[in-house]
């Protein structure tokens, strides 16, 4: 019995006009929230700043959506970070030297995404000054095939190469061993 009515039946008389309680609908996100991970982490895995994570977002580089626009929090499908180094590693032609994953791993670690491992990674000024020479030097032996490099930004002409440091080294013994007699 309702704390106003005197009488049990008395409800009866207004259940017409009760509203039936529904739950709210729920709204999807557009990526499962399980397989996303913020912009932070974002740029630690691909070694880049915040900056170029949100550029990467709003040009839809990567899948993602921004639940605060007035802030810039994004939140980024993994999977898509993940297709993303693959690209690279097809477009400039890297082999993949990773090992297979082990059975009932579904994920790689973080630092096995990129193209070959960061700590392996020099850029342009540094292969200058390993060579001694131009920075055009560097971009033709890159050009060449005879240092393994990607473009992180394939869209931006000015994007920094990242060199795999051992195939400078490779190279450098190379020309030892040409002077030499």
């Amino acid at each position: 019995m309702r704390p106003h009515c005197d009488r049990d039946d008395q409800i009866e008389l207004f259940a017409d006009f009760i509203p039936e309680v529904c739950p709210a609908p729920k709204l999807g996100l557009p990526i499962q929230k399980s397989n996303t991970i913020d912009s932070r982490r974002a740029a630690a895995i691909l070694h880049v700043s915040l900056r170029t994570v949100l550029r990467m977002c709003e040009r839809a580089l990567l899948r993602s959506y921004c639940y605060n626009r007035g802030k810039k929090i994004w939140q980024i499908e993994y999977t898509s970070i993940v297709e993303y180094c693959d690209s690279l590693r097809v477009r400039y032609g890297i082999s993949d030297s990773r090992a297979q994953l082990p059975p009932g791993h579904k994920r790689r670690r973080d630092e096995d995404l990129l193209p070959f491992p960061f700590l392996q990674t020099i850029f342009v000024a540094d292969a200058m000054k390993r060579l001694e020479c131009s920075g055009t030097v560097v971009l033709q032996l890159i050009e060449s095939g005879d240092l393994v490099a990607y473009k992180f930004l394939t869209d931006n002409v000015l994007g920094h190469w990242r060199i795999h440091e051992p195939s400078l080294d490779r190279y450098i013994a190379r020309l030892h061993a040409t002077l030499r007699p």
